[in-house]
């Protein structure tokens, strides 16, 4: 049947990226019986519910002896699916097809090693997602420690108005745009929260380009809370792709006060893997650090108090003027992952755990200082079995106070240079130890320590 059906095309017909007539060939050779073919399973991936013969027959404008025809040909490849009513849906070979393709593509790749690029997010699950006309259909996903009762399942579909990928990425058309996509005034919903007037639409497009993110509040599933960042493409112009962060809305706590802008910072860091424009506060690599640090021996240390893991308060200036005090500045514990250049933080750590005892003989308190917060510090010092505390930075106020340098990511974020102070009973600085390898640091500092 499909040799017979073999037919040499001169007329206009659909061309497809890559193929011999997307290339100008007008004489491509098109099997009707495989378009047809094609046309219905398309049919069947457009429609939320499975399809009868009958009504597949009049959208395709086909004989249902045809249709009929073509749907056998399919089940029995395991491309559709026949339901108990007799109707028919996609089978489960297209999702073994899709699963193949979508792994050599370069953008799920990179989604899938930049994933636990944000500690931040690890409670949520993620997912890309495309847009398709009116829909996102979603191409890749991370589940999160935090089960959802929605399963974002490869080539899952959903209206792009209800999803907060979906508007992320809607946000990135013009108002023109967006009205040829839905001329109607009412739009498909998915649950009561759903947005279903176009003029509601467009004042949540409003919002997302001012915020830089979407927000799906119980609007695609009940129970349900999302954030959603669009990918920017080659040029930043448009966008290729959108990232979203779920979790289940009665389970949100503290980190999902971060999710925003850690989504944002994620679909940034695709979109510059993937060639895209880099953030505007730094490239990626690109080491912002001004000298050496500022702090020189002799000078004093400032009187600060930070929070430390162990739930205190810390004045700096109080405990020196006791005992000598050893302060270590780490980047941040597992931004290696992220950035190669930071790497070194557990060495560094593992370091000072191991001479924590020779320190403490000297009569020395001993504090490791990053800008990441008290929580995060926490599970560093409980993965790695840590004997002293760590004091949190957030404010900058010590790196600043003492010039440490910083380096800066391609996303603008801060992290301080390698650096260890040793400071003298009475709060003078005796040693600056940069520029040394990570294990190196609490050697230099017991040499300084026996140095007195």
């Amino acid at each position: 049947m499909l040799a017979s059906d073999e037919v040499t095309m001169t007329t206009e017909t659909p061309t497809v990226p890559g193929t011999a007539a997307a290339e100008g060939d007008a004489t491509a050779r098109i099997v009707p019986s495989v378009a047809k073919a094609v046309r219905v399973l398309e049919t069947l991936a457009e429609s939320r519910e499975p399809l009868g013969l009958a009504d597949l027959a009049r959208r395709l404008a086909l004989p249902k002896s045809t249709v009929k025809t073509l749907c056998t040909t399919l089940v029995q490849t395991r491309m559709a699916r026949r339901v108990q009513s007799g109707s028919y849906e996609l089978g489960p070979h297209v999702v073994d097809l899709s699963r193949a393709y979508l792994a050599k593509i370069e953008l799920t790749t990179e989604f899938a090693r930049i994933c636990d690029a944000v500690p931040e997010l690890a409670v949520h699950t993620l997912a890309l997602s495309v847009l398709d006309g009116r829909d996102v259909v979603y191409v890749a996903r991370r589940p999160g420690r935090q089960p959802l009762g929605l399963d974002y399942r490869l080539g899952m579909r959903f209206p792009a108005t209800c999803a907060a990928g979906g508007k992320a990425l809607l946000s990135h058309l013009s108002t023109d745009e967006v009205d040829r996509l839905f001329p109607g005034p009412e739009l498909p919903t998915l649950t009561p929260h759903s947005i279903t007037t176009v003029d509601a639409l467009h004042d949540e497009l409003g919002r997302t380009r001012c915020f830089g993110y979407a927000v799906d509040d119980e609007e695609s599933a009940t129970g349900l809370y999302s954030f959603g960042a669009a990918v920017a493409d080659f040029d930043g112009d448009g966008a290729s792709a959108a990232i979203t962060a779920s979790a289940p809305k009665g389970a949100l706590g503290p980190p999902a006060n971060l999710a925003p802008e850690r989504v944002v910072e994620l679909a940034r860091l695709l979109s510059e893997r993937m060639g895209g424009p880099a953030s505007p506060r730094g490239l990626a690599g690109q080491v912002r650090i001004w000298g050496r640090a500022a702090v020189r021996v002799g000078d004093r240390l400032p009187a600060l108090t930070l929070p430390s893991t162990s739930g205190r308060l810390v004045d700096l200036g109080a405990v020196a003027r006791d005992r000598p005090v050893v302060l270590f500045f780490y980047p941040g514990d597992r931004e290696g992952l992220r950035y190669p250049e930071l790497a070194g933080c557990t060495t560094q750590a593992r370091a000072f755990r191991d001479c924590a005892g020779a320190i403490a003989s000297f009569g020395a308190e001993l504090f490791g200082v990053s800008l990441q917060s008290t929580p995060r510090q926490r599970e560093f010092i409980d993965r790695e079995q840590l004997p002293f505390e760590l004091l949190s930075d957030q404010g900058r106020e010590l790196v600043g106070a003492l010039g440490i340098p910083l380096w800066m990511s391609r996303l603008g974020e801060d992290y301080p240079a390698r650096t260890t102070l040793v400071v003298g009973r009475g709060g003078s600085v005796t040693a600056v130890l940069e520029n040394v390898p990570a294990q190196g640091h609490a050697a230099g500092a017991l040499n300084a320590l026996e140095d007195g």
